[in-house]
């Protein structure tokens, strides 16, 4: 269930902002830290986060939000505004070798969901990305065309029973967050200019 995640910053100039706070709407924690870290990337030593402290929705209410009284968020975010853009841009420019239409089934009610499925060539992905796997085999990228963040799927080859066991990984499953922050935050070497112009740099 989506909630609100709220991101504070202290008074320290390092921060991209001071003395204030913003928010990701999120499936999990882990979603919202992932859409913040690849927005504002952690700083030059690759270590100390950009932001001072997170908390979910019922932290804020209940202990949070006091210190705010009258004190808007500076910003809004929706993690897939983030994620789903950020995922597309680095499929189709860096490793698509095949595009088609599809209709999927939710697992969850049953649901046909137009999806549009790029396959990626693993060989074309960092090292990292590829090891999370165990695999070296293709990899599709199930986007709902109705928005929402991809369905990852990869047949990975059991050497024992020399049989193709599927994995699928769910924007919903924990190492969905670690997946794809190998390709998309762990390996960024450069902030996007609306957000050097966003911090005054």
């Amino acid at each position: 269930m989506k909630q609100k995640y709220y991101f504070t910053f202290g008074s320290s100039p390092l921060y991209p902002y001071q003395n204030g706070y913003l928010t990701i709407t999120a499936n999990n924690e882990e979603q919202a830290r992932l859409a913040f870290g690849y927005r504002y990337p952690n700083r030059a030593d690759g270590n100390v986060l950009n932001f001072a402290f997170i908390y979910d929705s019922e932290k804020w209410e209940n202990d949070c939000k006091k210190y705010y009284t009258n004190q808007p968020p500076i910003k809004e975010f929706n993690a897939e505004d983030i994620l789903v853009p950020a995922l597309l841009s680095f499929v189709k420019e860096r490793a698509v070798s095949m595009r088609s239409e599809t209709v999927e089934l939710n697992p969850d009610n049953g649901k046909k969901i137009p999806t549009t499925l790029y396959t990626v060539d693993m060989s074309k992905l960092p090292l990292k990305f590829r090891e999370f796997l165990c695999s070296e085999n293709e990899t599709d990228f199930h986007f709902p065309l109705n928005g929402g963040l991809p369905v990852i799927t990869n047949k990975a080859p059991d050497k024992i029973l020399h049989t193709e066991n599927e994995i699928t990984i769910r924007p919903e499953d924990d190492r969905w967050c670690a997946f794809v922050s190998a390709i998309l935050v762990d390996n960024r070497n450069t902030i996007e200019p609306e957000l050097d112009e966003e911090r005054g740099l």
